[in-house]
């Protein structure tokens, strides 16, 4: 999708459920644009940000391209210039899969740690300072519903950063991206997918699943 002039992508990304829709309400204010994303009846919600575009994408739970919204999905984050991305404090393992999967990709990524109110009511405790030290990225507690912690997300999206990578993988990325393909292909091509690894001429590898 192109973009005015100047702007950047800002893309919101998270699993289905996680609230991205009261994320975008309140980032965007009144103005928002409805479109389907080309070649699809994938519904795609822009709206100006700043010296960004934001973008609200379907949820998923991985990056892949198993289906038309997964595909939306993965080649709008592929070309992202910062992803906010939005998890439930209350199934935090779950949703820290697509987070490593945007470090990896070398997308510069803040997180959005979304309702912990709920959390601390079901006995979690989850230290967002340590969180953010591991990852490498921002992490900012929210509570969406409540507009909890928005100021302080807004303030963090410059410094939205490039996180700690798996090395587990790097040697493999690195091998991909030398030939002068994308570090979010390379991935891609790593977990096994087959449509990006055949618009390279790789052949799909499930390094890590």
């Amino acid at each position: 999708m192109d973009l005015p002039q100047g702007k950047k992508r800002l893309v919101l990304v998270g699993n289905p459920n996680v609230g991205k829709s009261v994320f975008f309400n309140e980032l965007t204010g009144r103005y928002v644009d409805v479109s389907n994303f080309p070649g699809t009846t994938v519904e795609i919600h822009t709206a100006p940000y700043g010296d960004y575009i934001l973008m609200d994408i379907p949820g998923v739970y991985g990056v892949s391209s198993f289906n038309d919204e997964e595909r939306v999905a993965r080649d709008i984050i592929l070309h992202a210039d910062i992803a906010i991305n939005i998890v439930d404090a209350l199934h935090l393992e779950r949703d820290l899969f697509l987070t490593q999967q945007l470090i990896d990709m070398g997308i510069a990524t803040l997180v959005a740690l979304n309702m912990m109110d709920e959390a601390v009511r079901s006995g979690k405790t989850i230290n967002a300072a340590k969180l953010s030290k591991h990852l490498g990225v921002p992490v900012i507690p929210t509570v969406a519903v409540k507009k909890e912690g928005f100021q302080e997300l807004k303030a963090a999206i410059a410094k939205a950063s490039l996180g700690y990578a798996d090395s587990r993988i790097q040697p493999e990325l690195d091998k991909l991206t030398a030939t002068g393909m994308g570090r979010g292909d390379a991935l891609l091509i790593l977990e096994g997918d087959e449509e990006v690894a055949f618009c390279h001429g790789q052949q799909a590898f499930p390094l890590r699943e």
